[in-house]
C-alpha cells in the first residue's frame, strides 16, 4: 500500500517525496521525460529545416566538388615545370568550361572557383608568377595539389554528411546542400497550446477592470514555446470556472503539448487538477519541493502531455525551462 506521502505526490512508490507530498525536483524531470513521446519522423525540405533535429543521417548525392577547382587565382600548372618558363594558353573562368589540357611546358590562368583543366597538378598563384606577356617564370617549388581542391576530395556519394540526432545548423545546411541533398528525415517539432486561467487577468491590448492585470504569463509562455522550437504556440484564455477550461481544454485537444498558468493550488476556484482528471488526464504528480514553483501539476492523455503551472511569474518561467522545454 501507498504511503500517504506516496499518495499525495501521486507518482507511487518509486517516486516518494519528502514530507507533505513534495517530489524531488529531480525524479519530477525524470517522470516526464519518461512519459515524454520520442520524436514523429517528418520528410521536410532541406532549406526549410534550420534547427530542426536529424532522425537519419544524411548522406552526399554527389560527389563534393564534383570537379577539381582552383583555390586561388592562378595558373594551373605541371609540377615538373617548377622554376621553368611556361607558357600560357588560355584561362578558365568561375562556371565555365575547363579549356585545354595542361600539358607539360604549357599553363592555363584560372581563377578561384574555376574547373582546373585536365593535366592540372597544382595551381600557382598570380603574385608568385613573374609574366612576361604569355609567358610565365614559375616558382621553383610547387607542391602538388597546391591551391587545387580534386573531385570528390569532400565527400563521395553516399558519404555521411550528419549523423542522426544531429541539429541542422547555419553551417550544416550550408554542408548538406552542397552535397546535393534536397529533402531530409527530422523530428516533427511538437505543437504547444498555452491556457492562461483566471477572471482577475485582462488581454494586453484591452483596457484594466477594476481588480484586474494584464495577462503578462501569456505572452511570455508563448515566446517561450517558440524559442524552444515548437511548431506552433496557441494562446488561449479561461475564466474561472469549470466550463470556460474545458472549452479551452477541448480547443486544445489536437495540441502536443498544454500549458496552463494559474489555477494549480488549493483554492476554491484553482480548478485545472479538478477538470484535468474529469476530462480524462492522468495525473502523474502535483506538487514539487522546489521555490519558486512549487504547485507543479503534470499529467497526461495518451501521448499529450498537460502542464499546470502557477501563476506567478517567475514560477511559471521555471517551470516552463526545467520541465516543459525538457519535454
Amino acid at each position: 500500500m501507498s504511503s500517504p506521502d506516496q499518495a499525495a505526490s501521486g507518482v507511487g512508490p518509486q517516486s516518494e517525496g519528502p514530507s507533505l507530498g513534495l517530489l524531488d525536483p529531480d525524479r519530477a524531470l525524470e517522470l516526464v521525460l519518461e512519459r515524454a513521446p520520442g520524436p514523429q519522423a517528418a520528410k521536410r525540405l532541406l532549406q526549410n529545416s534550420f534547427g530542426a533535429r536529424i532522425l537519419e543521417p544524411i548522406l552526399a548525392s554527389l560527389p563534393q566538388p564534383s570537379f577539381s577547382r582552383a583555390l586561388m587565382d592562378g595558373f594551373a600548372v605541371r609540377i615538373e615545370d617548377a622554376g621553368r618558363k611556361v607558357t600560357c594558353t588560355g584561362e578558365v573562368l568561375a562556371g565555365r568550361t575547363p579549356g585545354p589540357e595542361v600539358e607539360p611546358g604549357k599553363a592555363v590562368a584560372v581563377m578561384t572557383g574555376a574547373p582546373c583543366p585536365r593535366g592540372s597538378e597544382a595551381v600557382v598563384m598570380i603574385e608568385d608568377v613573374e609574366r612576361d606577356g604569355e609567358r610565365l617564370l614559375l616558382p621553383r617549388v610547387i607542391s602538388p595539389g597546391q591551391h587545387l581542391q580534386a573531385a570528390g576530395s569532400l565527400c563521395m556519394p553516399g558519404d555521411v554528411i550528419l549523423p542522426a540526432g544531429s541539429i541542422m545548423t547555419s553551417v550544416a545546411l550550408a554542408a548538406a546542400t552542397a552535397a546535393g541533398v534536397a529533402e531530409i528525415t527530422v523530428g516533427r517539432a511538437p505543437a504547444v497550446a498555452i491556457i492562461t486561467t483566471g477572471d482577475e487577468l485582462s488581454a494586453p491590448d484591452t483596457t484594466l477592470g477594476q481588480a484586474q492585470i494584464f495577462d503578462s504569463n501569456g505572452p511570455m509562455l508563448k515566446a517561450l514555446a517558440i524559442a524552444t522550437g515548437a511548431e506552433h504556440a496557441l494562446l488561449l484564455h479561461a475564466a474561472d470556472t469549470v466550463e470556460s477550461l474545458t472549452d479551452a481544454l477541448a480547443e486544445a485537444a489536437n495540441e502536443d503539448i498544454v500549458v496552463l498558468s494559474g489555477g494549480v493550488g488549493v483554492g476554491r476556484r484553482d480548478l485545472v487538477p479538478g477538470v484535468l482528471s474529469a476530462l480524462g488526464y492522468d495525473k502523474v504528480f502535483h506538487k514539487v519541493s522546489q521555490q519558486p514553483g512549487m504547485p507543479l501539476f503534470f499529467a497526461v492523455k495518451g501521448e499529450q502531455l498537460a502542464f499546470g503551472q502557477p501563476g506567478t511569474p517567475l514560477g511559471c518561467h521555471l517551470g516552463f525551462h526545467r520541465y516543459v522545454s525538457a519535454a
